[in-house]
């Protein structure tokens, strides 16, 4: 069923009113919640969340550091994606590891995020319904909690299930959210259970993160610390058709930009630009120059030493839906 904030709105008013649940337009496993939260005598104006219980947390982090640092360079391709938060919570809903876009966000590090503290929520939910779930705004059964869009996937380890999350306390979470947060516990798994030679073996080349670039809408192009373009996504092929062609970071972005010079600004603009960048690329026998606004630009490093660069950009409505490489020359030097 497909969220209508206003229909749900007018649902949750009844039901936190006058007691009366109209599931017509309600998933039911909100529906399922709603009915919980009212018998654990949840009150839906409550604002207060747990302060986080630091001696737990840092006893919890010593034990999954081996998950945490498998998981590091996935929750940071997810930050920059999505430019919000991304989280790891155990089988308990304790959360012990948040990575974050903003300057302070603490809410929920170090607390249990279960169902009947905080309400339902994609965490609560993915732990009780054992799926990959989705929870917006007026979903949410607290007030406090309405402005928030988050999605979560179950991630079966050896030792337990865990839990790979996403949340935005701002903003909706585009449509395709919850298939890159499942295909990003993927990814993590993958990490964790690869023996030190597989796992420098997947990272060695950006390729690996593919499975979670692919589905996303907007045009994300991953360089090196040069400029030279490791991987990008169906939408970023539209602005570097072509690149494949060279071997592996061989074609530098620099190529495809109207400016040549403009890529020394795009690797060095930090994720905390204020505001979208314009950048010019070249156009080819089908379109003409295309002009994208930089939205988010940031460097992941591995542990193998090696950094990646992502650069997020949106596409105007009009941009053409199949890549036709322009006419470029081999790779030159951009120092």
């Amino acid at each position: 069923m497909e969220y209508n904030g206003k229909e749900v709105l007018s649902a949750w008013k009844k039901f936190v009113n006058e007691n009366i649940l109209d599931a017509t337009h309600l998933r039911p496993e909100i529906a399922r919640s709603w009915l919980r939260c009212k018998e654990y005598g949840l009150d839906p104006w409550s604002s207060n969340f747990d302060k986080a219980d630091e001696i737990t947390l840092a006893a919890r982090r010593k034990r999954y550091h081996k998950l945490m640092k498998a998981a590091e360079p996935v929750l940071q391709y997810l930050v920059t994606l999505f430019n919000c938060n991304a989280s790891l919570a155990d089988s308990e809903g304790f959360v012990f590891e948040l990575l974050t876009p903003l300057s302070v966000y603490s809410r929920t590090l170090g607390t249990y995020v279960v169902e009947r503290y905080t309400g339902d929520g994609n965490l609560p939910l993915a732990l009780i319904e054992q799926k990959p779930m989705r929870v917006d705004g007026f979903e949410h059964y607290r007030a406090v909690s309405q402005n928030y869009s988050g999605v979560s996937a179950p991630v079966e380890m050896p030792d337990m299930r865990y839990f790979l999350n996403i949340n935005d306390p701002f903003l909706s979470l585009p449509p395709e959210a919850l298939d890159i947060c499942v295909a990003a516990g993927r990814l993590w798994k993958e990490l964790y259970l690869a023996d030190r030679q597989t796992l420098f073996s997947h990272l060695a080349s950006a390729t690996f993160f593919d499975p979670i670039l692919r589905i996303a809408q907007l045009a994300v192009i991953v360089v090196d610390q040069d400029g030279m373009i490791l991987t990008a996504n169906e939408a970023g092929k539209l602005v570097v058709s072509g690149y494949e062609s060279y071997h592996y970071a061989g074609q530098s972005l620099a190529e495809y930009l109207k400016d040549r010079s403009v890529l020394c600004t795009l690797l060095n603009t930090s994720q905390s630009a204020e505001g979208p960048i314009e950048v010019s690329f070249k156009g080819n026998r089908r379109r003409k120059r295309l002009d994208l606004h930089l939205l988010r630009s940031r460097t992941i490093q591995l542990q193998n030493g090696i950094s990646h660069h992502l650069l997020i950009f949106d596409l105007p409505d009009d941009a053409p839906q199949t890549a036709e490489p322009p006419v470029l020359g081999r790779h030159q030097d951009t120092s």
